[in-house]
């Protein structure tokens, strides 16, 4: 934490297949909106809950990260869509997309605690997709 309360946030998201790192600055309480919408997860079919910081710039030097919830089918199937972009010029340039497919209490579960979740009390978050 800096001296106004900003949070590096040191975002580690991997499935068996991969792993992708990112990181930006916020405010203690940047995840609190995303969890609350999380928590209430779908509100309908097309209901999505979007967690966006940055900005996709090549060049710009500084990470976008995209959190997106969203239902997959008519039958409420969901999953958490990944994007991370590390906005470097080549030779570094990353950009990564993937999807992790998760029931829809097990991302209400989510919700609850990034919604809670304080950076500058408890520095970790540990979330584990379930499905069935």
């Amino acid at each position: 934490m800096d001296h106004d309360g900003d949070c590096v946030f040191d975002i580690e998201i991997s499935t068996p297949d991969l792993k992708v790192h990112s990181y930006f600055w916020g405010d203690v309480d940047s995840f609190s909106e995303f969890g609350a919408g999380l928590r209430g997860f779908p509100r309908r079919i097309d209901d999505m809950v979007v967690f966006e910081t940055g900005e996709e710039s090549i060049g710009l030097g500084y990470p976008y990260l995209l959190l997106t919830a969203a239902c997959y089918d008519h039958f409420g199937h969901s999953a958490l869509q990944i994007v991370v972009n590390n906005n470097e010029l080549l030779p570094r340039a990353q950009r990564l997309e993937f999807f992790i497919p998760a029931e829809v209490a097990s991302i209400n579960a989510l919700g609850n605690l990034l919604s809670n979740w304080k950076c500058d009390v408890d520095s970790e978050v540990l979330w584990e997709a379930q499905t069935s």
